[in-house]
């Protein structure tokens, strides 16, 4: 079981969500491990025609306690995880072998346990710092760092850059 950090709740902004849809599969069964129905990952995923569904540790959801059998339905697992456990995020996902995607700082992929992970993965790198909007609605205008989406059998190649639009 984890415990979310009170630091770790900071939500994604529907432009950096946007980028990745164009590698999607149309009509896709996507389960996001950390949202809830009001996140813009469910929000953005579903207008794009998307079947979703979302859990957060705060609604009894331990993303920790998924087994690979829980996971076959879907054809992809989308989300921003809590920035304090972002290996053992990367490590389970691993475990669960399903197409992913990952919104992290990029520097995760410099940490020994997420490196070994993402030997093979693919990096979503885009132009401009991704900004996100904390529990209170504000949205930090100088994110302390470049974000990038590590993916697994998502996109067309390992390395894509990309520029934002917002």
């Amino acid at each position: 079981m984890y415990f979310p950090n009170k630091n770790d709740e900071w939500y994604t902004l529907p432009y950096a969500i946007e980028p990745i849809l164009e590698f999607l599969k149309p009509n896709s069964k996507i389960l996001c491990p950390f949202d809830t129905i009001d996140c813009e990952y469910v929000n953005v995923l579903k207008k794009a025609g998307h079947k979703v569904s979302y859990r957060h540790i705060k609604d009894g959801f331990d993303f920790f306690d998924l087994e690979s059998g829980d996971v076959l339905s879907f054809d992809y697992i989308i989300s921003n995880p809590p920035y304090s456990l972002r290996k053992q995020v990367f490590i389970k996902l691993e475990e669960l072998n399903k197409p992913f995607a990952m919104l992290v700082p990029l520097v995760s992929i410099a940490l020994k346990p997420i490196r070994e992970k993402i030997q093979d993965k693919q990096l979503l790198i885009f132009d401009k710092r991704i900004k996100f909007k904390s529990n209170e609605g504000l949205v930090c205008k100088n994110p302390p760092s470049e974000t990038a989406y590590i993916c697994k059998n998502i996109l067309p190649k390992q390395i894509i850059f990309k520029e934002l639009l917002f």
